[in-house]
């Protein structure tokens, strides 16, 4: 994880009342030594913790915002700050072990080398499992010095209750249509309005698929999903092709047409996407329902209970096909 070439602050526009009030509670030394930051993926949850962690170790803030300069902003630059310390998943793996919440603990223990604060940022708070999680909530029960513990979580309902009771939560909303469409606009990206309308409305998930193609992955998806629905596949041969793509990922693109089909079957509209009008034939009832399977298959895919994603997406594909049917 970098820090390298430090955040504007807010990172961006549609999280300045919520850096407004972060940096007030600063300012009048009142921030929480946990905050849990809860977002969706694609709105700057995880940018924001590291902007906060940046301008909480800055050693001469201005109001508002790191200085840039001091010696704790340029370790920040160079990657290099002895007391911020990060608790991800290790590559390749899905978990927080509980290996990496004892070296937290044991950094927590250690006096700040730049004699301010000492920062942890976890990310996600959800990937702990039950022995990593019991590990973090002895040390939030238990906070050692001037130490600020940043949460980033989009699955809060996975969190032990007592952990999620320690600390002060931080709601990240989904910044309004017509915001988000600007600033992608201001990046000049093209074909915005119809990007973000696809990505849910978060821009930040737009650039992303931009950065590694994903939107032309997402036709692929699309192929085989609607090969599905015409009978020219079974569910298993597009549950074997769509797994490539990664579990969660293929969730999302098919919650995104599903929310259309369910607006195009409500108001009785039209879509320019001829596979949300096939999927918006079926009743409003059964798609709001398939709405629910991918939300539930979602949270399992990102818990740690390790499922079998093979499955998970023979069994979507597999009420997709149902649910075709039921639209004859």
């Amino acid at each position: 994880m970098s820090l390298a070439g430090l955040l504007p602050q807010p990172p961006y526009p549609w999280l300045a009342p919520v850096w407004e009030g972060f940096s007030r509670q600063v300012a009048q030394d009142r921030l929480p030594h946990a905050v849990l930051l809860v977002g969706q993926s694609g709105v700057g949850t995880f940018d924001l913790a590291k902007a906060m962690a940046q301008f909480l170790l800055c050693v001469s803030p201005y109001p508002g915002r790191s200085c840039g300069q001091c010696r704790s902003c340029l370790l920040l630059q160079a990657d290099s700050h002895p007391d911020l310390h990060w608790v991800v998943p290790e590559e390749g793996a899905q978990s927080i072990k509980i290996a990496q919440i004892r070296e937290m603990t044991e950094f927590t223990h250690n006096t700040a080398q730049q004699g301010g604060r000492k920062l942890i940022i976890l990310s996600p708070a959800e990937a702990m499992n039950a022995n990593s999680a019991n590990a973090l909530l002895k040390s939030l029960e238990e906070p050692s010095g001037n130490c600020v513990y940043l949460l980033v979580s989009e699955q809060p309902a996975f969190l032990m209750a007592t952990i999620r009771s320690r600390c002060s939560r931080l709601q990240i909303r989904t910044p309004d249509f017509s915001e988000a469409l600007q600033w992608l606009e201001r990046n000049r990206v093209a074909d915005a309005e119809r990007l973000l309308q696809a990505a849910g409305g978060r821009p930040l998930r737009v650039m992303e698929w931009l950065a590694n193609d994903l939107w032309g992955q997402r036709g692929q998806v699309r192929e085989e999903l609607s090969k599905l629905l015409a009978g020219s596949s079974n569910f298993l041969d597009c549950a074997k092709a769509l797994l490539g793509f990664g579990g969660v990922w293929v969730v999302e693109q098919l919650q995104t047409w599903v929310a259309a089909a369910v607006r195009v079957n409500a108001a009785g509209s039209v879509d320019d996407d001829a596979f949300v009008m096939v999927l918006a034939r079926a009743p409003l009832r059964r798609l709001m329902h398939f709405n629910e399977t991918l939300c539930t298959k979602k949270r399992l895919l990102l818990s740690t209970a390790n499922p079998n994603p093979q499955l998970l997406l023979e069994e979507m594909m597999m009420e997709l096909k149902e649910l075709s049917r039921k639209s004859d």
